[in-house]
């Protein structure tokens, strides 16, 4: 997959298995276990919602990461369960940003 932050959530998967044996282990201890995002909400919930595009943007991220998780499992050595890698996913889109500096900048 392209998207950046599926780099990041399928190693966020890798350390969090090691455990305690991950370097990362004590920061992947403080992230929280589950989100309460409108991403979890069932349709009936999210159409109480009534403001259609944040319906309409919560409903594509579902099909991006279904597709995301078809396509990463296809390619995976081991299996991964939607809800482990989605969590993943959520916590790269939570917790970092994807930056772009051009070319020609001098830093």
């Amino acid at each position: 997959p392209e998207q950046w932050f599926v780099k990041l959530a399928l190693w966020l998967v890798s350390e969090k298995r090691k455990g305690a044996d991950s370097r990362w282990s004590e920061y992947i201890a403080l992230l929280p276990s589950e989100m309460s995002t409108p991403f979890h909400w069932t349709d009936a919930q999210l159409d109480l919602l009534a403001y259609p595009p944040a319906v309409s943007a919560v409903r594509e991220q579902r099909a991006l990461f279904t597709d995301i998780h078809k396509r990463v499992t296809a390619a995976a050595c081991a299996p991964l369960e939607p809800e482990e890698l989605n969590h993943a996913m959520e916590m790269a889109l939570s917790r970092a940003f994807d930056s772009y500096t051009p070319p020609s900048a001098n830093l």
